[in-house]
């Protein structure tokens, strides 16, 4: 998850800076209107796909937790077990 977390961070420095490139790339260019909306598309999709991302990371924390939750619950019924049939 790290490494996931590490290349989403450089991604979005990415194309943060992209952003805030490309203006002044463009200068005094008139801005075709087509290239103006698929940037707002683009800009668009990419908050879309982060909020998907954040929540997805919500679900894999709590999984993580239930994960852990239900091992410690088996390890204390089986040291439970193990104990019943040492008696």
């Amino acid at each position: 998850m790290a490494s996931l977390d590490a290349a989403l961070n450089r991604l979005a420095i990415a194309i943060d800076a992209l952003e805030t490139r490309l203006p002044g790339a463009l200068g005094a260019t008139r801005v075709p209107q087509e290239l103006t909306e698929q940037l707002a598309l683009m800009t668009a999709e990419r908050t879309e796909m982060q909020d998907e991302i954040d929540r997805l990371r919500g679900e894999v924390r709590a999984l993580d937790d239930l994960h852990e939750d239900m091992s410690a619950r088996l390890d204390t019924a089986l040291r439970e077990v193990q104990a019943v049939m040492a008696e």
